[in-house]
């Protein structure tokens, strides 16, 4: 942000979730995403989702739970939200991550 508002290539686009939340994800466009269009090719895979108790963007994470509840695995992370899981350490469950990748990624 600058003094005379927001940078030239975000001009225009607008504020959806709250105050201070800009980006690809404040855009309508980010809306049309079809994220369940290649579960197909997750489904035999496992994967880990961690999303923040608060982040607006959680329903996504919790969706495709849903339509592969065998292989994925999710993990709500209480008092974060969707930005809190990018850089705030002591918020980000290092744990299960490496207890994930330690199960799931291991060479045999």
């Amino acid at each position: 942000m600058t003094s005379d508002g927001p940078p030239p290539h975000r001009r225009g686009h607008r504020l959806l979730a709250r105050p201070g939340i800009t980006g690809s994800h404040a855009h309508l466009s980010f809306f049309a995403f079809r994220q369940m269009t290649n579960i197909d090719m997750l489904a035999p895979r496992k994967a880990l989702l961690v999303a923040g108790a608060d982040a607006h963007s959680r329903y996504y994470s919790e969706d495709v739970r849903a339509m592969a509840p065998d292989t994925v695995d999710l993990v709500i992370v209480p008092g974060a939200d969707h930005v809190d899981l990018y850089d705030r350490k002591d918020l980000i469950p290092f744990d299960r991550l490496d207890e994930f990748f330690t199960e799931n990624l291991a060479r045999p």
